[in-house]
């Protein structure tokens, strides 16, 4: 058998819908395998070695999933999960709030016995404002995370209500943690000044600059920025898109400023552009690490 790793004999690189890459085992009168895992591992290898036998990747066993017993507030997470709140939310969202929530089920009730009973097979009768507080309290050195955590726990709650499987919402009565925001330190004019001494017009470290000066967007926002967006209005040139954040939105903000002369030339002598003319802003510009994070 060929040595782990790449190139294989019969196996050929591929990509899933995502753009995520795969690989597929190829040969001819033998069934086309996707292989699992990582080339050189003992799943992606024990998977090859059966192909070339002619038999199917052997099948990966699923985990067990954990029966929840009804109205204990891991039974609540697996109710909410379905529904129509948590599933309207983007994918990342989800993926965020699904780590909270099973993160605090995996939680002991009591510290002092931390193999003893989880947050999980807590009933919800017995959810008291008193375990409430104990959850943010476990987080107060992190006071961020905990802010987050009781934000998205308030949210599991109110939901709750409306749904009539419990009758109150016992983390309304926390208060937020007290979070000093020192915040990023914001530029001055002669900070600025030497940045555009060192970097040139032309340069993809002078274009992230000139688009965050003169649009005032977030990251999310200019990384999508392209010559679609820059429409004429009452004769003058003007920005004008949707906001990234409220994309989901059916009544999404819209983002309209117009296209200051200075930033129309950056754009022109920007290092981008297509063979068929146009001229899109890159979404690698925007990775610079040399802007202060908040631009």
């Amino acid at each position: 058998m060929p040595k782990p790793g790449l190139p294989l004999l019969y196996v050929m690189p591929d990509k899933q819908r995502d753009g995520s890459p795969r690989w597929l085992f190829r040969r001819r009168g033998y069934p086309k395998v996707t292989l699992p895992g990582k080339p050189g591992s003992k799943e992606f290898m024990a998977a090859y070695a059966a192909a070339l036998n002619g038999q199917p990747a052997p099948k990966k066993e699923k985990k067990p999933s954990i029966k929840q017993d009804e109205n204990t507030l891991g039974w609540l997470c697996q109710r909410f999960y379905a529904s129509a709140k948590f599933l309207q939310a983007t994918d990342e969202t989800q993926r965020q709030n699904r780590w909270v929530y099973e993160s605090v089920l995996d939680e002991p009730i009591l510290a002092a016995k931390p193999d003893g009973l989880k947050f999980r097979t807590c009933p919800l009768s017995d959810l008291s404002k008193a375990h409430a507080a104990l959850l943010i309290d476990r987080k107060v050195k992190v006071p961020h995370a905990a802010n987050y955590r009781l934000a998205k726990l308030k949210r599991l709650f109110t939901w709750a209500v409306k749904m009539e499987f419990v009758t109150s919402n016992p983390f309304d009565v926390i208060d937020p943690v007290d979070a000093q925001r020192v915040g990023h330190h914001t530029w001055t004019e002669e900070e600025v000044a030497r940045y555009e001494q060192q970097h040139k017009r032309g340069t993809k470290a002078r274009l992230l600059l000139d688009l965050a000066l003169y649009t005032g967007m977030r990251i999310s926002d200019l990384s999508q920025l392209g010559p679609q967006f820059v429409v004429v209005e009452n004769e003058a040139k003007r920005i004008v898109k949707p906001q990234h954040k409220n994309r989901l939105n059916k009544h999404s903000k819209v983002i309209r400023i117009p296209l200051l002369p200075e930033l129309e030339q950056a754009l022109e002598a920007a290092p981008v552009g297509s063979k068929s003319g146009r001229r899109p802003i890159l979404r690698a510009v925007v990775a610079s690490p040399m802007l202060p994070s908040h631009w």
